[in-house]
């Protein structure tokens, strides 16, 4: 009794300092995630440089952690930062959104007569100039939050990379030795992991930024202003799958149609339709390689209920649960019939 006690009150000390050392890590969830992901990424490339600086394991580290920072995290804050400035230009100028408003006049008395609608261009740049303040001021507001916020993510994520790959085997080896878990199962969920994180990662990284850099070669050549931002919106859209880009350059399309260029118009649809057939039916399943095989219709949902709950790490968060979930499931299968196996041995009459 003293025993089941001891045991009742250890379970209840272990579950309240688990909740605890939750609520103090849920705030690093990103960037221990993104650096989690970069480790598994560039893992074949710090295995290279681990022989090369054999004995130093930790001068390979660093230097790994640099790489990462000059090839991946720098560019991308520079191409974002770039993409903010092109929007607060467009979007919160001194005289509002920056558009041509004779170029707008003659859409909307286009769209006025096709549609029997009653619009005028006061009204359509006072609604686009309140939508707008509505976006960007509190943004702006919260920026001195929003950087320190980001800096010291940013330092999570630096440190995280760095000891990821110096002591990333004996991490998780201390962590395979506290869970209540069969060696086998633990070694086929690891294996499970990696393969499907670098699979989903990189071919929805790889897709998406395909998308985005190939049209923006086509809003370029359309004549189309802010490329650059709409190049990241591109991106961003076309992580979603179903809809995905459509929603960027199908808007784009209809608004050179409108202000009399239609050929740059129909080129522009031809052009973004070709990438997303290559990029979506040829380049995604190449990169992924059958490592996950998650249903169309499970696969979008799964990216709308991640982004719903998580933000933008429900999507990659979203398909990698129903991976694993997949993978459990499996496991959970063969679990049972070693079970039924066992149970019809043991069975009456059975030698």
């Amino acid at each position: 009794m003293t025993r089941l006690i001891s045991l009742f009150i250890l379970i209840l000390l272990v579950v309240a300092l688990g909740f605890i050392f939750f609520e103090v890590m849920v705030g690093f969830f990103i960037p221990l995630f993104l650096a989690l992901v970069l480790t598994i990424l560039f893992r074949p490339l710090h295995l290279k440089l681990s022989e090369k600086f054999r004995g130093y394991d930790r001068v390979a580290a660093a230097v790994m952690t640099v790489l990462i920072l000059a090839i991946v995290i720098a560019p991308v804050a520079f191409v974002i930062y770039r993409a903010a400035v092109d929007a607060i230009h467009f979007f919160h100028g001194k005289e509002g959104p920056k558009i041509d408003r004779q170029q707008l006049e003659n859409i909307i008395d286009q769209l006025n007569d096709r549609f029997q609608l009653n619009l005028s261009a006061s009204d359509v740049l006072k609604a686009i100039a309140e939508r707008a303040n509505q976006w960007f001021g509190p943004l702006a507001a919260k920026t001195p939050a929003y950087l320190g916020s980001w800096l010291i993510d940013s330092l999570v994520l630096v440190f995280a990379l760095y000891y990821f790959f110096a002591d990333g085997d004996e991490l998780l080896a201390s962590s395979s030795k506290m869970l209540p878990l069969d060696t086998k199962y633990q070694r086929q969920l690891t294996i499970q992991f990696v393969d499907v994180t670098r699979a989903v990662v990189t071919a929805t990284i790889v897709t998406a930024l395909s998308h985005g850099v190939l049209m923006m070669i086509g809003y370029y050549l359309a004549g189309l202003d802010g490329v650059v931002l709409l190049m990241m919106l591109t991106i961003f859209a076309a992580f979603v799958p179903a809809v995905g880009s459509l929603v960027v350059w199908g808007p784009a399309c209809v608004w050179l149609f409108f202000s009399g260029r239609p050929t740059a118009a129909i080129l522009l649809a031809v052009w973004c339709t070709v990438v997303v057939i290559l990029a979506d039916n040829i380049l995604r399943p190449a990169l992924l390689h059958g490592q996950s095989n998650i249903h169309p219709l499970l696969a979008l949902l799964s990216v709308i209920g991640g982004v719903e709950l998580l933000g933008p790490m429900g999507l990659f968060i979203g398909p990698m649960a129903v991976a694993f979930l997949q993978t459990g499931l499996k496991m959970l299968n063969s679990e049972l019939q070693q079970l039924k196996k066992m149970e019809a041995a043991a069975a009456p009459g059975k030698t």
